[in-house]
């Protein structure tokens, strides 16, 4: 479809852009199905590589400068018709040697659904104004976790003095709140100075050490938390996804293993 521009030309549509969110046990059939609308697909190209550059080089052979053992991008499908779908994974991937035809590309895909649904030992921290929780994930279970409230108040169109006043007051509201959640990540997650491993950082019940920290909410709000000097074994985790949760409920929290192991699906059609 062609529609008109202003000035008399004319403008060509981009390809339609959708993002999902795939169960890694689905992941293999959802490719297939993306086949089955679009066509064969083609080499395996790196995440972000230029229009019109060659294909042929698949993700496995990409690393960031430094990493040798793990990378964050995942694979990208290219089929017949032009469509696309990059498929990232909610942890980074080990990096593997590929020859990068169609068949290494479905070997890929194979692999990173299977890293999806690894066992890890997982701290999660989510964080939104007014609400947080903090839970630890192990095998997919749920081990622990606990949910909070604190009230922070919202903007204000108010000017001048006024304007200050409530300044001050979300300031403070939201510095009680940070304090809450630092306090409720040391309880839950047994952050000890020195953990049973030997090193600094969380601690499971039984001294098993905690390998990731996945976030979610509010970005800014999370590193305020963060910034807290009492969890810098924390902070040193691997990281794993940001993940897009509303108010950090019970029932939130209860779907966090599936949430883990989701692969976010980008999908470009032309």
């Amino acid at each position: 479809m062609v529609e008109a521009a202003p000035g008399g030309g004319v403008v060509t549509p981009g390809p339609a852009v959708r993002t999902l969110r795939v169960d890694g046990a689905r992941l293999l059939r959802w490719v297939d199905g993306f086949v089955e609308r679009h066509g064969p697909l083609s080499p395996a190209v790196p995440a972000g590589t230029a229009a019109g550059q060659p294909a042929g080089l698949s993700l496995s052979r990409v690393t960031s400068a430094g990493t040798a053992a793990e990378r964050s991008a995942g694979v990208l499908l290219v089929a017949a018709d032009g469509a696309s779908a990059e498929l990232l994974p909610p942890f980074p991937l080990p990096v593997e040697a590929s020859a990068g035809g169609p068949a290494d590309v479905l070997a890929e895909v194979d692999a990173l659904a299977s890293a999806a649904l690894a066992d890890r030992s997982v701290a999660v921290l989510l964080v939104r104004r007014g609400g947080y929780a903090v839970a630890l994930i192990r095998a997919g279970r749920l081990v622990a976790s606990r949910t909070g409230t604190r009230y922070v108040q919202g903007r204000t169109a108010a000017g001048g003095w006024s304007q200050q006043r409530f300044a001050r007051r979300r300031d403070n509201q939201t510095s009680a709140l940070v304090a809450a959640i630092v306090e409720t990540a040391l309880r839950v997650l047994a952050v000890h100075p020195e953990g049973a491993s030997g090193r600094t950082g969380p601690v499971e019940p039984g001294g098993q050490a905690v390998e990731w920290l996945a976030t979610g909410g509010d970005r800014a709000l999370v590193g305020r938390v963060m910034a807290d000097p009492r969890l810098a074994g924390l902070s040193a985790l691997r990281r794993g996804p940001h993940l897009p949760v509303g108010d950090p409920r019970r029932d939130v929290v209860r779907a966090l293993p599936e949430l883990l192991r989701q692969v976010t699906v980008v999908v470009r059609e032309p």
